[in-house]
């Protein structure tokens, strides 16, 4: 023991550690050392949400129809349960419905291409190449 009570060993039940008390002082008996409380658990529906959100990459807006629906269930259930994971299920739900416009966009896009092909191969039909002049 060294004189003057530095011995972390023999350190009082009210004194700091080595590293001094937490930054909001020292916490609630049977709590978190450092007076920090735990973060609350993500929600696992938020996290199925952004997994769909980010197949989109390959597998294009199919995985936005889940992300958008598990987004909502997860935003829903947030709420009442106070879960973490609230900026998870967000982003699921922006980048759902960019990636269901972005398909709707491509579908009207190559509905138009064929309707727009098919009228014009109807209207000016193709005649095949005579093999000679004729002459």
């Amino acid at each position: 023991m060294a004189a003057g009570g530095s011995d972390p060993v023999e350190a009082g039940p009210g004194d700091a550690g080595p590293a001094g008390p937490g930054p909001a002082g020292p916490g609630p008996p049977g709590g978190p050392p450092g007076g920090r409380q735990g973060s609350p658990p993500v929600n696992q529906l938020a996290v199925a949400a952004i997994i769909c959100a980010v197949g989109q990459l390959l597998f294009f807006f199919v995985a936005a129809i889940p992300a958008v629906i598990l987004g909502h269930m997860a935003r829903r259930q947030i709420r009442r349960t106070r879960e973490g994971g609230d900026g998870l299920a967000l982003a699921s739900l922006i980048l759902g419905y960019i990636g269901l416009g972005l398909g709707l966009l491509v579908a009207a896009s190559l509905a138009g291409f064929l309707l727009a092909w098919q009228h014009r191969s109807t209207q000016f039909p193709q005649v095949p190449p005579m093999l000679g002049n004729g002459g």
